[in-house]
């Protein structure tokens, strides 16, 4: 733990905080990176997570979604989830743990693990999918809001907020909840304007807000209504590591306004991994951890969020907030910092590596080179990626690195254009032959390839230009981490 930012500021007249609390998202348990595990560095984050609930004396915590890297956890995720609510839970035993789905869960695990977590400790919350009933005859699910709306206490029962607890909600389901006939009652079309996913999803906001203003009416004083989400506002910072998710399965169609939140004296968002406020009241804590080498240089941590005192002239209380960051237990090393490194550059960097004994504490390494066939003592690309696959291979075999692949420029020799392909391990990269004749044998299977189509491939193989940008593509539809989900 080291730095606080301030994040956000608002509300008139003094300032006298009334309840705290702890918002965080993205764990992303189980994730690997290049199949490394990553035990050391959930741990450290454990540690991390519990000194800071410590310290900061949280009313509730908020983990909003994400909390699995997958809809199938190992036994081994799932054992380290239990270990973090018992432990933040021993930590603040005082403090309400409210935590909901994100796209990567299972909202049916999340929910089979409230199932059980309620019934030993009340103080522990987790909400994986709308909770819905179908009434016998009935053309629609109905939505139990109340079951939604969460009460944050101190530790003499008084309730400082309301929590309106929203896990990922998928289009389908909302669609199905907020759809409206198409016919009125004399059987004529309806001519309406057609639902959107962020008109559904601001229909589920500003319902659970009046449910949760009804129940805080019952209350001796008012108290701050918070919103947990987990999708993608539409005018929400990406950087290019995280671009994709403007069009992918949570944004797209399903990005949404900010203005869907309106009302809420604070919204605890997660998806994003950038941590940025969308509003004064609108925040992504972004992800506690670099989940993948996109985030190198992501300020990765917690929100520390405080709500009370006076009430502006929206009657939303006065907020103030600080964006914690946590260390990083393990290095993530792009070599070089910057661009495309020669090969004496990249040689020398190599060489100043550190032998590590530990796996778990050895940096994930990533090498960008650039290959110039006019100026290298390699006289073949070949030669050149199995000097440097004989670099890396003895980099990890002293310790030294975590190899997690490389991105290689390739210079043309004629034009002096280069060409940049993503390779994981240099010894999977076939030669360029091979690649044609893999792709003649998956479209004809075992038929010969005949003569003129052989002495046509090999012409186009002695084209410089050619084979410098087929050896490059080899590697380009290979998996990686740089960035994205």
């Amino acid at each position: 733990m080291n730095t606080a930012e301030n994040t956000a500021g608002g509300g008139a007249g003094d300032y006298s905080p009334s309840v705290r609390l702890l918002h965080l998202s993205d764990l992303h348990i189980g994730k690997r990176l290049h199949d490394y595990d990553r035990a050391s560095e959930y741990e450290a984050l454990l540690r991390d997570l519990v000194r800071e609930a410590e310290s900061f004396r949280p009313h509730g915590i908020l983990i909003s979604g994400d909390v699995f890297d997958g809809v199938n956890p190992s036994i081994d995720a799932e054992m380290f989830f239990g270990r973090l609510l018992l432990s933040l839970h021993q930590a603040v035993p005082e403090a309400d743990l409210i935590i909901t789905a994100g796209n990567h869960d299972s909202s049916r695990k999340i929910d089979s693990i409230a199932g059980y977590t309620s019934s030993f400790c009340d103080r522990i919350f987790l909400m994986g999918s709308l909770p819905l009933s179908q009434p016998p005859g009935a053309k629609k699910a109905v939505l139990h809001l109340s079951r939604m709306i969460r009460p944050v206490k101190d530790s003499s029962g008084q309730i400082l907020c309301l929590v309106a607890a929203v896990p990922f909600v998928s289009e389908h389901v909302l669609f199905s909840l907020y759809k409206e006939d198409d016919k009125d009652q004399d059987g004529k079309e309806q001519l309406k304007q057609k639902l959107t996913y962020s008109g559904a999803l601001e229909r589920l906001y500003q319902e659970l807000l009046s449910c949760a203003r009804e129940e805080a009416g019952k209350l001796p004083s008012p108290v701050p209504v918070v919103a947990m989400g987990h999708c993608f506002v539409s005018s929400a910072s990406l950087t290019d590591e995280e671009k994709d998710k403007r069009d992918d399965f949570v944004g797209g169609t399903r990005a949404v306004s900010a203005g869907i939140f309106r009302g809420y004296d604070y919204t605890a968002l997660g998806h994003i991994h950038l941590a940025q406020n969308v509003t004064d009241r609108i925040r992504y804590s972004g992800s506690p951890f670099p989940v993948n080498f996109g985030e190198i240089n992501y300020k990765n941590g917690v929100t520390e969020v405080s709500l009370g005192g006076s009430r502006d002239g929206e009657g939303l209380f006065s907020l103030e907030s600080k964006h914690r960051l946590l260390t990083r237990e393990v290095q993530f090393l792009r070599i070089p910092d910057k661009g495309f490194g020669s090969e004496k550059q990249l040689r020398d960097l190599l060489a100043d590596l550190p032998e590590i004994p530990e796996l778990g504490r050895r940096p994930f390494c990533r090498i960008h080179v650039r290959y110039d066939p006019n100026d290298s003592e390699y006289t073949s690309l070949s030669e050149f990626r199995s000097a440097l696959n004989e670099l890396t291979g003895s980099l990890q075999n002293r310790g030294c690195i975590r190899f997690c692949g490389v991105e290689l420029e390739t210079v043309s020799p004629n034009t002096g254009s280069g060409s940049v392909a993503m390779i994981g391990d240099l010894r999977d990269v076939p030669r360029p032959r091979d690649l044609i004749m893999r792709l003649f044998h998956e479209c004809y299977g075992d038929r010969e390839m005949d003569e003129n189509m052989r002495r046509a491939l090999e012409e186009v193989l002695q084209d410089p230009d050619v084979l410098s940008a087929a050896q490059c593509g080899s590697g380009a539809n290979q998996q990686d981490d740089a960035g994205g989900e």
